[in-house]
């Protein structure tokens, strides 16, 4: 059985050693983590993102 995971928010980290910080108004519920922070760090062009989620039972 996959996981599900619940995105609360995420912090962007770019190259110029910036961050920025987004509160999700409405959690995300997914399965793929990896993949989940795979499409926001393209979205977004930055060199990493760190997620704020909870493991869903």
């Amino acid at each position: 059985m996959e996981n599900k995971y619940q995105i609360t928010g995420y912090q962007l980290v770019y190259a110029n050693g910036g961050r920025d910080t987004v509160k999700l108004q409405t959690p995300v519920i997914i399965n793929d983590i990896e993949g989940y922070r795979r499409k926001i760090r393209s979205v977004h062009n930055c060199i990493s993102v760190n997620l704020s989620y909870i493991e869903l039972p």
